[in-house]
This record gives C-alpha cells, sequence and structure tokens, in this order.
C-alpha cells in the first residue's frame, strides 16, 4: 500500500491546522536515511571500539599499514560514477583474522584516507560521516554475521561435505 493512497491529512484534537504526517519531501527522506545511518554507525563504532578487544597489536599494525595504504588507491569501474577502494579486501581478512574493534578500527581509518586522499572535490563533513557511519555498520554487520553460528555451520557443513560421499552430503541439505 502507498503511502499517497492515505488519508493526506490528520487532524488532532486542540490543533488549529492539520497536520500532514506522511509528506516528506526528498530531502527529509534523505535526512531520515542520512539520521539513520549516522546513528547505526555511531552505535557500531561505540560498541566495538568500546567494548572490544585489543590482541596481536603488532600483527594488527602490520595489516592496518597495509591497509591505510591500499585505502589511497582508488579503482575507476566503467559504468560506475566514482571510485572504488581496496580496502574491502582488507577488511574481508580483518573480519576473519582480527578482532571487531581492530577491524572497525581499520575500516574508519581507510575510510577517511579514502575520503581526503586526492579527492575530485573537496567532502563536507557530513559525506564523510556517512561514509564513516555506513563503513562501521557493514564491517559490524559483516563480523557479527561471519562469525555467528548460522555462518559457521554453514561453513562446516560446505567443508565437510566436500571430503564425504554423496550419500552423506544430503545430511547437510
Amino acid at each position: 500500500m502507498r503511502l499517497a493512497n492515505l488519508p493526506e491529512r490528520l487532524w488532532q484534537p486542540g490543533c488549529s491546522r492539520p497536520i500532514r504526517w506522511y509528506n516528506l519531501n526528498a530531502s527529509d527522506e534523505s535526512s531520515v536515511y542520512i539520521g539513520i545511518t549516522l546513528l547505526g554507525g555511531l552505535l557500531s563504532l561505540s560498541l566495538g571500539l568500546f567494548h572490544g578487544q585489543w590482541t596481536e597489536p603488532s600483527r594488527y599494525l602490520c595489516y592496518l599499514a597495509l591497509a591505510l595504504l591500499a585505502s589511497g588507491m582508488k579503482v575507476n569501474l566503467p559504468g560506475v560514477h566514482g571510485t572504488m577502494s581496496v580496502i574491502f579486501l582488507f577488511i574481508l581478512i580483518g573480519v576473519r583474522e582480527l578482532t571487531l574493534a581492530q577491524t572497525l578500527l581499520m575500516g574508519v581509518l581507510g575510510t577517511m584516507i579514502q575520503c581526503y586522499w586526492k579527492p575530485k572535490s573537496w567532502p563536507k563533513p557530513i559525506h564523510v560521516a556517512f561514509n564513516i557511519a555506513s563503513m562501521a555498520s557493514a564491517v559490524a554487520g559483516t563480523y557479527y554475521l561471519f562469525h555467528s553460528d548460522l555462518f559457521t555451520g554453514w561453513a562446516r557443513c560446505i567443508a565437510g561435505a566436500s571430503r564425504c560421499g554423496p550419500t552423506d552430503r544430503r545430511r547437510c541439505l
């Protein structure tokens, strides 16, 4: 059901004029989306960074240095407006090898470098904040999904199915 089919005005008792309760223009809708993204990113960062574990600092610093160098490399894709950073590879490695806090920090720092390293036009602070929040939410979601029982169960099933015969594979499906 579309919002356009709903009644246009909603009267509240004691109000002298009707309230438009669904008529958001494009800038209001994008402001809501940006606000939700910023809130999700802030929540992901606060839970991940302040309650996370920091293990093996020398290994992490090596990954971080490589990821920050890779963040400066921007790949132009045909038919796509904008560029893609190579940091996604290091995020995937971080999800597998590092803690959530370390992976979040690597993603956020890499995003900042990508925003400010040789930009075509200087980014506005809200754009940088949106990109950081998007990266933080994506990293946290990927990390939690990868380390969830659902994913590890499927991974064990696939790994086990590749080692067993055709009759044993039916147990996984």
